[in-house]
C-alpha cells in the first residue's frame, strides 16, 4: 500500500534540486520559493483517487492533501492520504519527504535520499504544473499560497 503512495509522492516531487546555470533558472527557482497546494491530479480535484491492482491485490489511495514547500535550495512534500484494499480497514497516512532541487530550462530536478529524478514543469503566476510520462500520475497542478 505504501508503495503506491510512495510512487505518487515521488512523481509529485519529480523535478526539483541546487542552483540553475542561467539567470532565468535562478529567477525561476526564486519564484518557486513558498508553499504550493495541489489543486488537481490528472485533472481531478482533490481528493484524488488512484486504484492499482498488483499480484491480484487491489489497492486504492485517496490523496486528500498534497503540498510542496520550496526554500531557495530545498523542498518538502506533505501528503495526507487514505490507503485501502478489499477486506482491510483504510489506513490514514501522513507522509513528509524532503530533499534538494534545481531548475534547468523547463526541467525540475529533485534529489531525495541520494536519488535524482526529473520532470517537466510550467510556471505561470501562482500556478505550477508538474508533468511526467509515468502511468500513475501524469499532471499535477498546484497553486501558491
Amino acid at each position: 500500500m505504501r508503495k503506491l503512495l510512495a510512487c505518487v509522492m515521488l512523481f509529485a516531487v519529480i523535478g526539483f534540486a541546487g542552483c540553475g546555470d542561467s539567470s532565468t533558472d535562478v529567477e525561476t527557482q526564486a519564484s518557486l520559493v513558498g508553499t504550493w497546494d495541489a489543486q488537481t491530479f490528472n485533472g481531478q480535484p482533490l481528493p484524488y483517487t488512484q486504484t492499482e491492482t498488483s499480484g491480484g491485490t487491489t489497492i486504492t489511495v485517496v490523496i486528500s492533501k498534497f503540498s510542496v514547500t520550496f526554500t531557495p535550495q530545498t523542498f518538502t512534500v506533505i501528503t495526507t492520504a487514505s490507503v485501502s484494499s478489499p477486506g482491510q480497514p483504510a489506513q490514514t497516512i501522513n507522509e513528509t519527504s524532503s530533499g534538494t532541487y534545481r531548475v534547468s530550462g523547463s526541467t525540475l530536478f529533485t534529489t531525495e535520499g541520494g536519488v535524482e529524478d526529473s520532470g517537466s514543469y510550467t510556471l505561470s503566476g501562482n500556478t505550477l504544473t508538474l508533468s511526467s510520462p509515468g502511468d500513475l500520475v501524469a499532471t499535477i497542478v498546484l497553486k501558491k499560497r
